[in-house]
C-alpha cells in the first residue's frame, strides 16, 4: 500500500475486511451485519424523504382544493405521509446509532408516528365519501349554465 494514499484507511479496512468478521469496539460482528444496517439506513432515508415530498405535496393540494371536505381529505392523507415520515425516522435513528438514549427518542418517535397514521387513515376513511359528494356537487354546478 502506498504511503500517502488518497483512500482514507478506514475505508480500505473495511473493504478488506469484507470476508472476515468485522470488529467494532472489541465485539465481534457478524459478517453480514454492516450491509444489513446500510441497506435500511438506504431504505429508511427513502422512506423518509418521499414521505416529505408527499406530505408537502398533500398540504399543497388541501390549500388548492375547491371544498371543505376535500380539503379535510387531503389534509388527512397529509397525516399520513409525515405519521410515516416520523416513523421511519424514530426507526432509522434505532438501527443507526443503537444507544439507549436513541432507543427510547426512537421508541418516541415511532408511537408519535403511529398515533398520525392510525387518526389519518380513521380520518381519510371518514373524509372520503363527503369529499366525493362535495366533488360531484361542484362538478354540477359547474356544468349548469349560468342564467
Amino acid at each position: 500500500m502506498p504511503r500517502f494514499s488518497l483512500i482514507p484507511k478506514a475505508s480500505l479496512c473495511y473493504f478488506y475486511n469484507r470476508t472476515t468478521s468485522v470488529s467494532l469496539n472489541n465485539q465481534s460482528v457478524p459478517e453480514g451485519a454492516p450491509e444489513i444496517k446500510e441497506t435500511s439506513f438506504m431504505f429508511l432515508t427513502i422512506m423518509i424523504v418521499v414521505s416529505f415530498v408527499l406530505f408537502v405535496y398533500f398540504k399543497v393540494q388541501q390549500t388548492r382544493s375547491r371544498g371543505v371536505m376535500e380539503g379535510n381529505w387531503y389534509a388527512s392523507k397529509a397525516s399520513i405521509a409525515v405519521g410515516i415520515a416520523i416513523g421511519s425516522f424514530g426507526l432509522n435513528a434505532m438501527i443507526l446509532y443503537g444507544t439507549t438514549i436513541s432507543t427510547i427518542v426512537g421508541v418516541i418517535f415511532i408511537a408519535y408516528g403511529g398515533i398520525n397514521v392510525f387518526f389519518g387513515i380513521r380520518n381519510y376513511r371518514a373524509f372520503l365519501p363527503a369529499a366525493q359528494k362535495e366533488a360531484e356537487a361542484i362538478r354540477q354546478q359547474e356544468e349548469q349554465p349560468s342564467k
